[in-house]
């Protein structure tokens, strides 16, 4: 006799366990049924139920998958995803770093990017906000000025996640940011919590240890906002030197006129990058992430 298979998502996963949602709308804790299985948030799956015991037996192929890399190892974070929202915040929690290594996990999956300025209501942030639109105007989509605090911005935050294509959507930065918070506006039951930003470090501290789905139905059919766990290094070591040379968009129109067809920008002779960079055409940020994210794939370096 074979057994019934039922389409699902998950919202949650541990090591052994899931938490899945059904076409009809309930949320199911689950097992893994094989070791051979390795889900992550956003999967597409088939589970049976057997005797009260529910399984997840098959993980139906995605669309893609985002990774970060870490002590040597990559951890898949979310599948399936739509758009990837990439929160920051004014100085001094404005990790250009960080940001950058982001959008490249994101371009290796084709993942489109939004980035999003939170904390709009503090002195500086106006400053931030120009400066983010100048260096991202031809990488993310585009950058919204929000404030978790007063709710400026939100609106233009809900307008963007509408599209009834846009059925996953994940939300990443570093830690005191504000994503928590944000992600709160825009679920008020999502219950993430927050906390201060560290006062000694002016770092935030992690509240979101593990990936979550969380069902959003905004002004249009339901969907998924994943929210990521905040982190501070976003390690990118299971990409290649071309896919991270590709992940930085807005240098192909300069690379074109390179001496070399192949040119990596670093020390090769007529290389229009480093043009441009000394004519102040490209932001000199943009290319130090570059090198950094080149020397970690090419050594392989923990981050």
């Amino acid at each position: 006799m074979t057994t019934q298979l039922y389409p699902g998502t998950l919202v949650a996963v541990t090591r052994r366990h899931a938490r899945l949602l059904t076409r009809d709308g309930s949320i199911l804790e689950a097992t893994i049924g094989s070791r051979s299985l390795e889900p992550c948030v956003g999967d597409e799956v088939m589970w049976k139920n057997e005797q009260s015991q529910i399984s997840v037996e098959e993980i139906l192929p995605r669309t893609n998958c985002l990774l970060r890399s870490y002590e040597r190892k990559t951890k898949k974070l979310a599948a399936n995803v739509d758009l990837l929202l990439v929160v920051t915040a004014p100085e001094p929690l404005l990790n250009l770093s960080s940001l950058d290594r982001m959008l490249a996990a994101a371009h290796k999956e084709n993942i489109p990017t939004c980035i999003v300025l939170n904390k709009a209501d503090l002195e500086n942030s106006k400053e931030a906000l120009s400066r983010l639109e100048q260096i991202y105007s031809q990488v993310a989509l585009q950058t919204l000025y929000v404030s978790a605090h007063s709710g400026e911005g939100v609106d233009d935050l809900v307008e963007l996640l509408k599209p009834d294509e846009r059925e996953k959507i994940a939300i990443a930065g570093v830690s005191g940011v504000g994503k928590s918070s944000l992600l709160n506006e825009l679920i008020p039951n999502s219950e993430a919590r927050t906390r201060d930003v560290s006062q000694r470090t002016g770092q935030g501290k992690q509240t979101t240890s593990h990936v979550e789905a969380h069902i959003y139905a905004g002004s249009g059919k339901p969907s998924f906002l994943i929210d990521l766990p905040g982190i501070q290094n976003f390690g990118v070591s299971h990409l290649s030197d071309v896919e991270v040379r590709d992940s930085l968009k807005e240098f192909e129109a300069f690379a074109a006129n390179c001496r070399f067809n192949n040119c990596w920008h670093l020390a090769e002779p007529d290389c229009a990058i480093q043009s441009a960079l000394k004519n102040g055409e490209l932001p000199q940020s943009r290319y130090d992430s570059y090198i950094d994210m080149l020397q970690e794939v090419r050594g392989r370096q923990d981050y």
